[in-house]
């Protein structure tokens, strides 16, 4: 038990933001003030791709400073990332049912394809630094 915790320890901003992620998905979008640099047509599937992709960045940064002190850089699988694509998926699926909206697999695309931009950036930033 007191390994499960510490490794939660070293994950806490990724967990920080998987609770966001969740009450903003959750959320009844009526209940939401948009910007108006949001306002024009399929502007939500840019903010699910950067809401994405800013969980994967956190938890791939962690999961970097986690094993940083090997001093050498250990690169990231793609199964590594897998639950982040099956959080995205288990949102939409309960989006119906918990906040009174509707799923749409182009949100859930629209996740996937920000979890993969920076799965897929970031070694080519990671890597250098490791040298």
């Amino acid at each position: 038990m007191a390994t499960f915790l510490k490794t939660l320890n070293y994950y806490k901003f990724t967990l920080l933001t998987i609770l966001v992620i969740l009450l903003l998905s959750l959320m009844n979008t009526d209940d939401l003030k948009t910007p108006s640099i949001f306002s024009f047509r399929g502007a939500d599937k840019i903010i699910h791709m950067m809401m994405y992709a800013g969980l994967t960045l956190v938890y791939l940064t962690e999961r970097s400073h986690l094993f940083s002190r090997s001093r050498k850089y250990k690169p990231v699988k793609l199964y590594s990332i897998l639950w982040i694509i099956a959080l995205g998926g288990f949102i939409e699926l309960i989006q119906p049912v918990m906040g009174g909206r509707e799923k749409d697999w182009m949100d859930f695309l629209a996740n996937c394809a920000g979890t993969l931009l920076v799965f897929i950036t970031f070694p080519l930033v990671m890597k250098p630094l490791f040298r």
